[in-house]
């Protein structure tokens, strides 16, 4: 385990009308084990808002790979 890793990391991305931000937290839980919390907001503006739903969908489906990704890397 590494004590001096962060515990919160926080990106921001913004392409056209849609800007997401991503807060990852991380938690020691027992066993060495380590919990990741994803929280992702996204905000759609001008005319493209009426595909809001479409949007938060594909993000959210774009999310879930990231968390498989982050796994992977914190097991090494």
């Amino acid at each position: 385990m590494i004590s001096n890793a962060p515990r919160l990391i926080e990106l921001t991305a913004t392409s056209g009308p849609v800007t997401a931000h991503d807060r990852y937290s991380l938690e020691d839980v027992p066993a060495g084990a380590t919990t990741v919390r994803l929280v992702a907001s996204v905000a759609v503006g001008g005319p493209t808002r009426l595909l809001a739903p479409l949007v938060r969908r594909s993000i959210r489906r774009a999310d879930a790979g990231q968390l498989d990704a982050f796994e992977r890397l914190l097991d090494r």
